[in-house]
């Protein structure tokens, strides 16, 4: 069965492994050496559920004191009982103290280097098994030795020195010699006035004095895809990253620890305080070794160097679901005012006409208007405590603007560039993605309506793929 819709490509993105070979007696090693090595997690998980069952059982209006004895083992002293407006039961995670916890568990994290020469598996079914031709470093994220092994790639040191650092054997250093080469380090770019798209909804904003990234997803050089921006074209220091929502495809880790030695700040948006579906960005990248990681709520605002970011409202792409971590943002870089909405849906225009009076009009909208989207379920379905009826599931979607929300959203900020973007486009980004447009795809026919439309009225306007630059 996994091989067959492996094969199809109308089920890329769903739960099936994606290997060319029959590995089924690896797979159920790793499954079992998983049931043993995150035994912790797996009780975390069944504890969760049987809270959720606790509470709907016997939480009918009255104190909740006398349930927290009841609260299961791997809970106890890690969560608040509530009730929400509605008195209906639930609970609150304290999550940093979740964190310290389970801090074990990272021993599970893991590095695999693979040589970027082949369409990867999608990323949330296939799970990672040894191969000849790739390398698995058993180290977690927040080692030291993993900004030592990515900074390798701008000034050259001894493989010996990386062995060292990470521990690791003598057998797996040679397994790291195909991924060195002896060649200089390619110098970074100087600064420059101008913005740069690197694919799906990461934006570069460049002065001499500042540089922002948005939502970092960087190509690798030699990876598939047409001409196009990789690493090699981002500044040696990244003053500012702007992570939009936390969703896979906006919050990269192998992007993100690659860069974590050059980035200054991380600006994430507030989450909704413990909330199982809504966990906090900045503690989880705090955990993986990311030390200056900042949250912003609704118009929040950090100054720079000749900057102002404000995080702005975000509406839609959540299933309706009560997500706080998600921000658009409004950036002020010089004389120019940038305004990223990626993924957001126009479902209240008087709320954006709001945002509006308090930023001002924009120069420069980026838009998201992959307006079909996937089912609720496709991300959050493992968190819910009995499942969504499917047409709910179907119907509440991850979905961003339609024409109709696009085109207000133009009239409301009134733009004088237009740049439909972080539409899953780009070939390599489809083990994050699953995204396969044809010419009568409606993001494809809704987002070309609005590039159209702004055309129409003598506005700049595009739909990205790939690469472009713009000086400012």
């Amino acid at each position: 069965m996994h091989e067959m819709a492996a094969r199809n490509p109308k089920m890329k993105g769903g739960p099936f492994m994606d290997y060319g070979v029959d590995r089924s007696a690896e797979v159920g090693a790793l499954m079992k050496e998983t049931a043993s090595r995150r035994r912790a997690s797996l009780r975390l998980s069944e504890a969760l559920a049987d809270l959720d069952a606790l509470l709907r059982r016997q939480a009918r209006g009255g104190p909740m004191a006398a349930l927290y004895a009841q609260v299961p083992d791997a809970l106890k002293g890690l969560v608040e009982l509530t009730y929400g407006p509605g008195n209906e039961p639930g609970f609150r995670l304290i999550e940093p103290l979740l964190y310290r916890a389970h801090r074990a568990e990272r021993s599970s994290q893991s590095l695999f280097l693979g040589r970027g020469n082949g369409i990867r598996p999608f990323m949330m079914s296939t799970p990672r098994l040894a191969d000849d031709e790739e390398a698995m470093l058993h180290v977690p994220f927040d080692h030291p030795g993993v900004d030592m092994l990515f900074d390798m790639l701008l000034s050259s040191r001894p493989l010996e020195e990386l062995g060292e650092a990470l521990g690791i054997s003598d057998t797996m250093q040679a397994r790291l010699l195909p991924f060195v080469t002896d060649a200089p380090p390619v110098a970074p770019p100087p600064r420059a006035s101008r913005w740069r798209y690197f694919g799906h909804a990461c934006v570069l904003l460049e002065t001499p004095e500042c540089t922002v990234l948005l939502d970092p997803a960087i190509r690798t050089s030699g990876e598939g895809g047409g001409p196009g921006f990789s690493y090699n074209d981002l500044p040696e220091r990244i003053d500012y990253v702007l992570l939009t929502h936390n969703h896979q495809d906006h919050v990269l880790i192998e992007t993100l620890l690659r860069l974590r030695s050059r980035i200054g700040t991380i600006c994430v948006p507030r989450a909704g305080g413990g909330m199982l579906m809504d966990p906090s960005l900045r503690l989880a990248l705090a955990s993986m070794g990311f030390a200056n990681v900042i949250e912003l709520g609704e118009f929040d605002k950090v100054e720079g160097e000749g900057s102002t970011i404000t995080a702005t409202p975000f509406l839609g792409e959540h299933g309706d679901l009560a997500i706080q971590c998600k921000t658009t943002w409004h950036v002020r870089l010089g004389s120019r005012d940038f305004m990223f909405a990626s993924d957001c849906k126009n479902l209240s225009p008087e709320l954006f006409r709001a945002v509006r009076d308090a930023v001002g009009r924009v120069d420069v909208l980026f838009l998201g208007m992959e307006c079909d989207g996937a089912p609720m379920s496709w991300i959050y379905g493992p968190l819910f405590a009995a499942p969504p009826a499917r047409e709910h599931d179907q119907t509440r979607r991850l979905a961003g603007c339609d024409f109709r929300e696009g085109a207000e959203l133009v009239e409301i900020f009134g733009p004088e560039e237009i740049y439909v973007y972080a539409m899953g486009m780009e070939p390599w980004l489809n083990h994050i993605m699953a995204t396969r447009y044809t010419a009568e795809s409606n993001p494809i026919i809704a987002s070309q309506a609005l590039v159209d439309a702004c055309r129409a009225r003598g506005l700049q306007a595009e739909r990205l793929q790939g690469a472009k630059e713009v000086a400012l």
